[in-house]
C-alpha cells in the first residue's frame, strides 16, 4: 500500500472520518489483518473466518468499534 492510496482512502471516507481518524483507522485495520494473517488455517477456522475473509472482518472490527465510541 502507498501513502498515495492510503491518502487517496482517507480522502474518499472523509464524511465518515477526518483527517488523522481515518490514518489511525488504517493503521488499526493493517495491524489486524498482519496479526489475523500470522493465524493457521485451523486457527482461523477455529474463530470462524477463512483467508479471504480477513481484510473485510478487520474493517468491519475497527467500524464497529468506531461506532461505539461516537455513540
Amino acid at each position: 500500500m502507498t501513502i498515495h492510496s492510503i491518502l487517496k482512502s482517507a480522502n474518499d471516507e472523509f464524511c465518515r472520518y477526518s483527517g488523522l481518524t481515518a490514518i489511525n483507522r488504517r493503521i488499526r485495520i493493517s495491524r489486524i489483518i498482519s496479526t489475523l494473517e500470522r493465524l493457521d488455517n485451523r486457527t482461523l477456522e477455529d474463530i470462524g473466518l477463512t483467508r479471504w475473509q480477513i481484510k473485510d472482518r478487520a474493517r468491519q472490527l475497527v467500524d464497529n468499534d468506531n461506532t461505539r465510541s461516537a455513540a
